[in-house]
């Protein structure tokens, strides 16, 4: 089946109004920025931290799932973290001064020849996992 380019974008632009409408009339609030983009908006060269992320996970006896990072990562309640991660600002200064914590309190880990602070490592890790 052969599709032009003005019937592909006729039907999507269709299917996006559609779906707007809908949502309007259902109540439906719209989607949050995705938190993948949030996450790896921290860092700046994604392929590095992966490979961090990696080194530091093969380290440990249990390999923990992505949720179990952010659960690490972010604050405990679920509201607070809810607002820390919709903003990419505010998740990079919680992650901060997590960070500093970890140094001042001496939660560090070694990965590759770095002593990294657990939160970075954890950070490093999850983005490996998305």
């Amino acid at each position: 089946m052969n599709v032009s380019r003005r019937r592909l974008l006729t039907v999507l632009a269709g299917g996006a109004v559609a779906s707007a409408a809908a949502r309007f009339r259902l109540g439906f609030r719209p989607a949050r920025r995705d938190d993948r983009t949030v996450w790896l908006s921290l860092v700046r060269d994604c392929r590095s931290s992966r490979a961090v992320g990696r080194a530091y996970l093969a380290s440990l006896p249990a390999v923990p799932d992505s949720s179990d990072l952010r659960r690490r990562l972010l604050p405990s309640d679920p509201q607070r973290a809810a607002s820390v991660v919709s903003d990419v600002e505010r998740l990079r200064q919680h992650i901060g001064r997590q960070v500093r914590d970890d140094f001042g309190s001496g939660r560090t880990v070694q990965v590759r020849g770095w002593v990294l602070a657990e939160t970075e490592a954890r950070v490093c890790a999850l983005i490996a996992m998305l």
